[in-house]
């Protein structure tokens, strides 16, 4: 996974209206150029190509949370 890639999910990590974006894309055809569309939005530059795997490369389980919106970066306020 490309830094810009890993960067924009970071983003959706902390941003709540950019997560459910990406939590609406459920169509795996048109996933990838959606989620493109909405990297720019954000300022991000990324084509739908960054959005595939590259060969036979897996998600980590750290990454498979984030993209399905499942991890938080809380720091507790002492």
């Amino acid at each position: 996974m490309n830094e810009n890639v890993k960067k924009f999910l970071e983003e959706a990590e902390k941003n709540e209206e950019l997560k459910a974006k990406l939590a609406a894309l459920t169509d795996k055809e048109t996933a990838a150029e959606k989620a493109a569309a909405i990297a720019k939005e954000y300022g991000f530059d990324l084509k739908p190509e960054d959005f595939q795997p590259k060969g036979d490369v897996d998600l980590s389980d750290e990454e498979l949370t984030r993209v399905a919106g499942g991890l938080a970066n809380i720091t507790p306020i002492s």
